[in-house]
């Protein structure tokens, strides 16, 4: 095989992506992840702080996106670790959904 075909064939498997540019992305994911959930907990402290009461709300958001990320990439990849890590934040995030409900109609 010469380097020509070799890159040629490289590019149909990556469909002309720029991989660089795709392992940013994936950081940039990463790095997301952390700084949501540092700002659930800054929220969390500060609702905890000024009403003696716990902000589900972004909680049920942060674990909803996690849950989705994971569930999709089960959904691609077929790993059995992605359902595992899914179904677990699926119950955080039920979780999270049972104690916003409850905050709402104020029987928490």
């Amino acid at each position: 095989m010469t380097k020509e075909e070799i890159l040629e064939k490289s590019r149909k498997e990556n469909r002309n992506k720029d991989i660089a540019e795709l392992e940013v992305i994936n950081i940039a994911g990463k790095i997301a992840y952390a700084g949501g959930a540092l700002l659930c907990c800054v929220i969390s402290i500060l609702d905890w702080n000024f009403t003696k009461t716990v902000n589900w709300a972004c909680w049920m958001v942060d674990f909803g996106m996690i849950t989705t990320v994971f569930t999709v990439k089960y959904i691609r990849l077929r790993k059995r670790h992605e359902l595992i890590f899914a179904i677990v934040y699926f119950l955080i995030f039920a979780f999270s959904c049972y104690g916003y409900i409850f905050g709402l109609t104020g029987a928490a």
